[in-house]
């Protein structure tokens, strides 16, 4: 959303692989944004989701064990 609460960018899309779980769709989500992204864009991601929030900020060595690992090489 831009300064005035107006919505810039949005995505539907199918979850791939066969575990089809709330929490790879919230890394899934965030992995199609950060991939539609210019380099050195500054963002800012809400979300629910407590294991994302607190790990991935943390960086690779923390998500490397992440179930849902594979989306990362999408």
């Amino acid at each position: 959303m831009d300064s005035h609460r107006q919505l810039v960018f949005g995505l539907k899309s199918n979850l791939p692989g066969e575990a089809q779980t709330v929490p790879r769709a919230e890394l899934f989500a965030l992995v199609i944004l950060l991939q539609q992204v210019e380099p050195g864009s500054e963002l800012v991601y809400y979300t629910d989701h407590k294991n994302l929030a607190k790990y991935y900020p943390l960086g690779k060595q923390y998500c490397i064990k992440s179930l849902n690992l594979s989306l990362i090489h999408i």
